[in-house]
């Protein structure tokens, strides 16, 4: 069948030809038949619900792994997420028959797939006896929310599933969530009437052990959970749909290296031959050798017997025993290097710096640790969204009256970063930004009831009230006249003179006469400082005075 002539297409796809010689045509749909499309349809229902399957690694050998280098990395981040604060925010509804593009209106954004396109559009849910808020404080009577959280992580990082059973109520809304362990639960993927969707049971941790004989009435059969109530935080498999794909795996061939270096480490520590102490006896029998050893051994070795005292006899030309001491450091294994790199490679599996993991450089800075934390945060914060869209869509969604009403906000503990606190705090306080009361808050001191003014402006009126300024017609300096009084105000009104100066008779006239201008000094001929109209005045004395001096002093020479 030939393309349309008015087909945009035609003139690109009229080239290709199919085995029967008809052309193709791109706008054409296919026809499938009754049973394909039965088919497709089946696939589609599986691909919309979470069915249950079996098990594509061995659950129970990955959980064994919860132990040296993948515990320290998994608790690190069970901490992290444990220590997270879990906010729910509510989207704002925009009222009925309101437009986001009308004319002259620009938008601030556009919303997107994921949550975070609307961040301002979402504030904290205020309604505390909201069953969801409830939900959100406090997932089942025996844990928080942190405390749950880090249990889910702990199944997802081990085996790359978390399950969560969600309790839910008459409506089918989950009103209580309990972590799951990944190697108890057990398919059972066979449709019937009771479990439309499949089903899960939960066998018990040990059959029929001390768990089958608690009179909760579980018994060693375990208990069915509907698998429409059974959620799983899955890590994408690369084949399997139903099932997670766990980090351990990924890294199995490293952690298997790293794991043949410690069992030959502790191998070597346990059976391993350290020599201290060589002693060289000539002509001794077997018997006297083993005598010898275990009466020195007993005498003289720990209890940890990692030193070793060897005998050998010697050819009977020799006639003294020789006892021979070796003092050497136990040598260096040959998997140093190697360990060091598969331990940062497990650690690089979780997401956890070698720093934050308390296994760097013990010499390593503030510095370097704070930049190591922060690595960390941010290694996790692409898993801490990951948990909280999964948290939304599953636990928030069946409480929504209307789309992406509530979101899960999931935020780490800030990282305490003292100097640059103190760094910041100096610029708020420098800057004017930070008010009296919340700079004392920094140092844990109480509020002061004028304390909500800005630092300056606090700090100078607490100066002004320490120092009060001086009255209007007062000396400034605190002093007065010749005689120890204050100066007159103007206007001739005599201020008061303040407290009497105390009288000291010893020291008057102590001083010579004060001048009171330099015009009167003899010879200065008034100086600038005299005014211009008494210049002549004086210089004509001075004249008078000059002359009578040379006059003398001729009368005396003769």
């Amino acid at each position: 069948m030939a393309p349309p002539a008015n087909s945009v297409t035609a003139h690109v796809y009229s080239s290709t030809v199919y085995s029967d010689g008809r052309g193709f045509d791109p706008d054409a749909r296919a026809k499938p038949t009754t049973a394909d499309f039965r088919t497709a349809a089946q696939f589609r229902d599986y691909l919309e619900m979470d069915p249950p399957g079996s098990w594509s690694e061995n659950r129970d050998r990955q959980v064994a792994h919860y132990r040296s280098v993948p515990y320290i990395a998994i608790q690190k981040v069970m901490g992290l997420v444990g220590g997270s604060s879990y906010q729910l925010m509510r989207r704002n509804r925009k009222p009925k028959g309101k437009t986001t593009f009308a004319p002259g209106v620009v938008a601030k954004s556009t919303p997107q797939a994921q949550q975070q396109g609307r961040d301002e559009e979402y504030t904290p849910f205020e309604d505390y006896d909201h069953p969801l808020a409830a939900l959100i404080r406090c997932p089942n009577p025996n844990e928080s929310m942190g405390e749950f959280a880090a249990k889910v992580v702990l199944q997802n990082r081990l085996t790359g599933v978390g399950p969560v059973w969600a309790v839910p109520n008459s409506a089918g809304k989950p009103v209580q969530l309990w972590a799951l362990r990944t190697p108890f639960l057990y398919p059972l993927y066979q449709n019937s009437q009771q479990y439309p969707n499949g089903a899960w049971r939960v066998n018990p941790y040990r059959a029929p052990g001390w768990f089958g004989a608690l009179p909760v009435g579980m018994g060693s059969a375990g208990a069915v959970l509907p698998a429409e109530d059974v959620k799983r935080f899955l890590d994408p498999h690369p084949v399997i749909d139903w099932d997670g794909w766990s980090p351990l795996t990924a890294g199995a061939v490293q952690l298997d290296v790293f794991d043949a270096v410690e069992v030959s480490r502790k191998a070597a520590m346990d059976r391993g031959l350290n020599l201290d102490v060589v002693a060289i006896v000539p002509g001794i029998e077997r018997d006297g050798v083993d005598l010898l050893r275990q009466q020195v051994e007993g005498r003289h070795m720990g209890a940890d017997k990692s030193k070793r005292f060897f005998v050998m006899s010697s050819p009977l030309g020799d006639s003294k025993p020789t006892i021979q001491t070796i003092n050497s450091t136990p040598r260096e294994m040959d998997y140093e290097s190697g360990w060091d790199q598969t331990l940062k490679f497990v650690l690089a599996l979780f997401g956890v710096p070698a720093v934050v993991a308390g296994i760097g450089d013990t010499s390593s800075t503030y510095a370097t640790w704070y930049a190591a934390r922060q690595q960390f945060y941010d290694c996790q914060e692409d898993y801490l969204n990951r948990l909280s869209v999964w948290f939304t869509r599953e636990f928030l969604r069946p409480w929504e009256s209307y789309p992406d009403e509530f979101v899960l906000r999931i935020k780490p503990r800030p990282i305490d970063d003292r100097e640059m606190a103190e760094k910041k705090h100096a610029r708020q306080c420098q800057v004017g930004t930070i008010t009296l009361n919340e700079s004392r808050a920094k140092d844990d001191l109480p509020p002061l009831p004028d304390g909500d003014e800005l630092l300056p402006v606090a700090l100078a009126k607490r100066q002004q009230a320490a120092a009060p300024q001086p009255q209007p017609g007062a000396d400034p300096f605190g002093g007065g006249d010749e005689d120890g009084g204050a100066k007159p105000a103007p206007g001739g009104a005599k201020p008061d003179a303040g407290p009497p100066r105390p009288d000291n008779p010893g020291a008057r006239n102590s001083l010579p006469p004060r001048v009171k201008s330099m015009g009167t000094m003899v010879g200065s001929a008034g100086g600038f400082l005299v005014p211009a109209g008494r210049v002549p005045v004086r210089k004509k004395r001075a004249r008078r005075v000059l002359r009578g001096v040379l006059k003398s002093l001729e009368q005396g020479g003769e």
